[in-house]
């Protein structure tokens, strides 16, 4: 590799023939550089006293390569054998001078190795052409986080999400079957999509998860959104994590605009954010499955925003589905139902809510979470009921 000089030969040795600029003359060696030895004279060289540009057919172990009139010969610069020579370069070269004028370049002497990385000293021009962005950085690696989404016709409010974490390194779509053109306004989005299909909630979190790129991951749904003081808490978590290879974050959820910050949907500590290679993976069975990692969990102080139900019929359909799928699980479990259990259960989870949990502090909003809250406990152990008289029609 080469480096051309900032200075022409016009500029250090001024102007030969015919305006021809010209390299300077051959510095005074070690061997002649003593004090003189009466007026205009110069003691005999020594035989320790012998150039060092003498060594260089011993060092390289060649012949030194012949040298055009008025280039200096090899010098030893920095521990590495180079020399001097003419190089024309064309007009607008980032290392010609003006007028596409002969400069002076240093190049490595054939026949020595140099150390890694002298190809980015030894020539800068080149390096700037083929790397014209290329910038060193010495600062550490930056952890890179993956965001990674499982949605289904969410067209309608992925984008607020994906939005809000734009700063992260890695956006992943795993879409499982979208109409409503989800897949399109991700990929408008800058996200990465990947058709999945469904396999129930673990399985295809995980799936999900295995597709991501780097290896701490954030698990987010549509409903969901990551507010500028999380994602900075993400970024130092991740930069310094203190032995810790997962984070939770509680989840401020709304009823419609309102923030629920009492009940049964307050804190609501999720963990969300951790390493895969530490087995940052989904576990749980049919419905509401949770996350675990192999590793030491810290927790993060700033909420995920979580916007559960776009409205009323929304919130019946979801509540419905999970009843159902809960008591499906339950009853594979073992578990039966009774009609004990369908009439006290609701009335006690009312309270737990709207009680003991204070969501008597959120106002209307709270009465509505709680009787929510307990209409969910009456569908389950309805399910769960008709569930086992069923089993017992077909044993009969």
């Amino acid at each position: 590799m080469q480096l051309v000089l900032a200075r022409t030969g016009r500029e250090r040795n001024g102007v030969g023939e015919e305006g021809r600029p010209e390299l300077a003359a051959e510095s005074p060696s070690l061997g002649n550089a003593g004090p003189r030895d009466g007026p205009g004279r110069r003691e005999a060289p020594r035989q320790e006293d012998r150039p060092v540009e003498s060594l260089l057919p011993e060092l390289v172990g060649e012949e030194a390569p012949s040298l055009a009139s008025g280039v200096a010969p090899p010098r030893l610069l920095d521990e590495e054998l180079v020399n001097f020579r003419q190089e024309a370069v064309e007009v607008g070269h980032p290392g010609s001078g003006e007028d596409g004028e002969v400069v002076a370049a240093v190049v490595r002497a054939q026949g020595t190795k140099g150390r890694e990385g002298d190809d980015d000293v030894a020539d800068p021009v080149r390096r700037a052409e083929e790397e014209p962005h290329a910038v060193e950085d010495n600062r550490g690696m930056r952890a890179a986080v993956s965001v990674v989404f499982i949605v289904k016709d969410e067209a309608d409010r992925l984008a607020p999400s994906l939005a809000s974490v734009s700063w992260a390194d890695e956006v992943l779509v795993a879409d499982t079957g979208s109409t409503d053109g989800t897949q399109e306004l991700a990929r408008e989005a800058g996200a990465r999509v990947e058709t999945i299909p469904w396999e129930g909630y673990v399985a295809t979190r995980n799936r999900a998860i295995s597709l991501a790129a780097n290896d701490w991951v954030l698990v987010l749904d549509a409903d969901e959104t990551v507010t500028a003081e999380l994602a900075a808490e993400i970024r130092e978590a991740v930069a310094g994590p203190d032995g810790a290879d997962g984070f939770r974050m509680s989840r401020l959820s709304h009823l419609g605009s309102r923030p629920i910050r009492h009940g049964v949907w307050w804190p609501d500590r999720k963990l969300r954010l951790g390493r895969r290679s530490r087995g940052f993976r989904a576990e749980g069975g049919h419905v509401h499955e949770w996350i675990e990692v192999d590793g030491k969990v810290r927790d993060l102080s700033r909420p995920l925003l979580h916007h559960p139900y776009r409205d009323l019929a929304d919130a019946v359909r979801k509540i419905v589905l999970y009843a159902r799928l809960s008591a499906l699980e339950r009853f594979e479990r073992g578990g039966r139902g009774n009609v004990l259990l369908l009439v006290l259960r609701p009335p006690l989870e009312f309270l737990r809510s709207y009680v003991l949990k204070r969501g008597f502090l959120d106002g209307r909003a709270g009465v509505a979470v709680a009787l929510l809250h307990a209409w969910y406990y009456l569908l389950r152990a309805g399910f769960l009921l008709e569930a086992t008289e069923r089993a017992k029609l077909e044993r009969a």
